[in-house]
């Protein structure tokens, strides 16, 4: 178990800073004129906390459970979603004229990310 979490950060770090200086680029020099609300720290940080935390249940729940993994990958990828929802409340509820840029930017990058979790995830449960 250990194995398999180290593998997955030796990727997923280097790969969230990489993504936090690209989100930044595009906040600072692409959209500088867009208010984004969120900056590209909470928005990377957000993420990795809760794949690194969804892959750590769904690891242990291989161990024990292998043949529950994909189910509980859907389930916690749903709770994630949830998650991402409550977390664009604020942005929702705030006075900024033109949200759609914000959430765009939220979302292009969770499914970036998604991408990267769902490759693992599957990497995971083919495993023999």
């Amino acid at each position: 178990m250990k194995k398999i979490l180290c593998r997955f950060l030796l990727f997923f770090v280097p790969f969230s800073l990489l993504l936090y200086a690209l989100l930044s680029y595009l906040d600072k020099q692409v959209f500088s004129e867009q208010d984004f609300y969120y900056s590209p720290l909470s928005i990377i940080g957000f993420l990795f906390v809760s794949t690194t935390l969804i892959y750590l249940a769904i690891v242990y729940i291989h161990k024990v459970f292998p043949d529950k993994s994909g189910f509980a990958f859907l389930a916690l990828g749903m709770l994630k979603m949830f998650a991402s929802v409550i977390f664009l409340v604020p942005l929702i509820q705030s006075e900024t004229a033109n949200k759609t840029p914000a959430v765009l930017f939220f979302f292009s990058t969770y499914f970036v990310v998604l991408f990267v979790e769902t490759w693992f995830v599957i990497r995971l449960i083919n495993k023999k």
